[in-house]
């Protein structure tokens, strides 16, 4: 890292750090402008999660609050009811083990079609784009951090799952990374069926999201019953990370519905077989748009 990378993360770091003290002044000082509900988001991986959380994250920051996202480590999310927003990815959470009483919480979940899931995801971790991509021989430890499954059957001694899905043709990595992720496809299901049961989390699905970032992220900020004051600066942040204000490589292609010209009939066959409830819950998603 070179004097100037170093002189950028200082002079970041001191402005989150003023941003922050104002945003705790401000609450103090004018407490009528803050909501105190607690807010808890739900996602899966490849599921807008960098968008929410940059949104989020600012947005802590500028209101005094306290934020922290627990990857797919569920018991340390569910430990840490003081934080005044948290998030957790591919895990189904009941609402009564949350720590907070209803009238306090208020709670999101973004859902995405299973089959783009896998599209995104096995373009991602074939170029290895996160460390547990590139652990040698890895576990089911290793995937922790994401609630994947291992498939031990595609791997060989001393490869890491991008050596895997590098080596294999597309038909057998991209069937590898469905198999990784059965947890979230039961996980997806158990969300469904509390969706039927309780009407107090907020749902937006991922085409709902593409098809108008801003307008979506307004929708949430009305569920979170922000103050206009709140509402303004979400929404700013949202428009300002917005898909066409925002340009990263961490994103290959955002569009929805990539499943239809991207999985081949065997993997077709495989969801159909195999999670039939799935794929009908998102066909008439589709269909509804």
């Amino acid at each position: 890292m070179n004097i100037f990378a170093i002189k950028d993360n200082i002079m970041n770091w001191l402005k989150h750090c003023i941003a922050k003290a104002k945003g705790k002044f401000l609450r103090v000082i004018s407490p009528g402008n803050f909501s105190k509900h607690h807010i808890c988001h739900f996602s899966f991986h490849k599921n807008l999660t960098v968008y929410y959380a940059r949104i989020a994250n600012e947005f802590a920051t500028e209101t005094g609050r306290t934020r922290k996202h627990f990857n797919s480590f569920k018991k340390e999310f569910l430990s840490s009811e003081n934080f005044d927003m948290r998030s957790v990815n591919n895990h189904f959470i009941e609402m009564s083990d949350l720590g907070i009483e209803d009238s306090r919480l208020r709670c999101s979940l973004f859902l995405r079609d299973p089959r783009d899931l896998v599209v995104s995801g096995y373009h991602y971790h074939k170029r290895g784009a996160e460390w547990w991509c590139n652990v040698k021989n890895p576990t089911e430890k290793t995937l922790e951090t994401v609630n994947l499954h291992l498939p031990k059957r595609f791997l060989r001694q001393d490869e890491s799952i991008s050596d895997c899905m590098s080596r294999l043709d597309e038909e057998a990595g991209v069937q590898m990374e469905i198999e990784m992720r059965h947890p979230h496809f039961t996980t997806i299901r158990l969300w469904l069926e509390a969706l039927s049961d309780n009407n107090s989390i907020f749902m937006l699905t991922y085409d709902e999201v593409f098809a108008d970032n801003v307008g979506a992220m307004e929708k949430l900020a009305e569920h979170y019953l922000f103050t206009d004051f709140e509402k303004s600066i979400w929404v700013r942040l949202a428009r300002k990370y917005a898909r066409e204000n925002v340009k990263t490589a961490h994103i290959r292609d955002p569009s929805i519905a990539q499943w239809k010209r991207s999985l081949m009939d065997s993997h077709k066959a495989y969801f159909e077989n195999n999670y039939p409830d799935l794929v009908s819950y998102f066909d008439k998603l589709s269909a509804a748009r």
